[in-house]
């Protein structure tokens, strides 16, 4: 069977989110941990700056991701359902951490983004013809 024609709109999230992601978690963890937290409404004494060194690192792989399927989301769509799904898990465990109080209020912020993310993902999501 013949690939669908490639959405150039899927292609174009798809590399957006990457490079917007690699700022928002790999490099503002690594770099700019402390404005990314007084953002967000941290106490900078909370977090050992190890720890949010290592978050840093696993926001690599979501990155990695995106940017690969961003070159053929057909032969990637797998890699996209699974960006969905941790969209998803992502999204429900802020929601958790804000509602438990363990995050500050502020953090609804990545609430919101990957929820969004997983649902235009969902519609974008590359179907047979």
């Amino acid at each position: 069977m013949e690939r669908p024609p490639r959405s150039v709109a899927l292609r174009l999230v798809l590399l957006i989110s990457g490079v917007a992601l690699l700022v928002w978690w790999p490099l503002s963890h690594w770099f700019w941990s402390d404005g990314y937290h007084r953002l967000l409404g941290f106490d900078l004494d909370d977090a050992p700056e190890g720890h949010v060194k290592l978050i840093g690192t696993t926001g690599l792989l979501p990155v990695a991701m995106l940017l690969i399927a961003a070159a053929d989301p057909w032969r990637y769509r797998r890699v996209i359902a699974a960006l969905i799904l941790f969209a998803f898990a992502l999204s429900a465990t802020f929601l958790h951490l804000v509602w438990t109080g363990l995050y500050p209020s502020r953090e609804v912020v990545n609430v919101v983004v990957p929820a969004a993310m997983g649902l235009l993902l969902l519609v974008l999501f590359p179907r047979r013809p």
